[in-house]
């Protein structure tokens, strides 16, 4: 009986020492579980374990969420826009203009110059408006042309003020085929009264707005005045192609 019992412990002291052979480190090298499942920790400060690249918390989360997963979104869903014509990719502010509205324009400019974005882009897709209107987005663009840059695109369609915001841009371009129009000025009354005197004076003041218009067209073109004077007279309209407003300098290229 004493033998067996000696056999059991001799046996025992060997199983023991060959473990402690086999892994002298192992105390070293054991972690608690849960610093082995930890998650990587993202500060204010940090490096993206996705990306390796170190930057403020927000501009890592543009393009991962806080488990460090790729998001599906788009590139400027961070950000927060004063209307739904404008968004904002990289360092260029895009509006989409349909509706001749000064407002909306205004609020896109101080959001560029707030966010220090230089350069701008209307994409023009109008069946035109008021040519007040029109003029004062004209007079935006030149207050935002003085440190920066305004293209304008046309891929389908910019008739009447539409077609005056077009021709203002610092860069403009059009789709070969996209249809472009200038008019004389419209104005609709209804059961008005009128005099020979306030005919001749509304007659003078619709003729001052027209040659306005007309010669801040000839100054962007390569047309005269005389030119786009004749072209609209007595209700008829001056209708372009895109590939026709370049040769006539009303645009200065193609959207590639």
């Amino acid at each position: 009986m004493k033998r067996l019992i000696i056999l059991i412990v001799a046996l025992f002291i060997m199983s023991f020492s060959t473990g402690l052979m086999a892994n002298p480190d192992d105390s070293v090298n054991v972690q608690p579980k849960e610093e082995k499942d930890k998650e990587p920790s993202i500060g204010k400060y940090s490096i993206c374990p996705s990306v390796k690249i170190s930057g403020e918390l927000d501009t890592c989360l543009r393009c991962h969420d806080y488990k460090m997963r790729l998001r599906e979104v788009k590139e400027d869903e961070w950000r927060t826009y004063p209307n739904s014509m404008m968004y904002v990719i990289g360092d260029v502010g895009y509006f989409n203009l349909s509706d001749i509205k000064a407002a909306s324009v205004k609020e896109f400019f101080d959001y560029l110059r707030q966010h220090k974005i230089k350069t701008a882009v209307f994409n023009i897709e109008s069946w035109g408006g008021s040519l007040i209107e029109g003029w004062a987005i004209v007079g935006l663009m030149m207050e935002f042309q003085a440190d920066g840059i305004v293209e304008t695109q046309c891929q389908g369609m910019a008739i009447s003020a539409g077609f005056l915001i077009l021709s203002a841009g610092t860069k403009r371009l059009v789709n070969p085929n996209a249809l472009l129009m200038w008019h004389e000025l419209w104005s609709l009354k209804f059961l008005a009264i009128e005099t020979p005197s306030s005919t001749e004076r509304d007659a003078k003041t619709k003729r001052w707005l027209q040659d306005t218009a007309n010669q801040f067209l000839a100054e962007h073109s390569k047309m005269k005045k005389e030119e786009i004077d004749d072209a609209v007279k007595d209700g008829y309209e001056l209708w372009l192609t895109g590939a026709e407003a370049v040769k006539k300098g009303f645009a200065d290229g193609f959207i590639k």
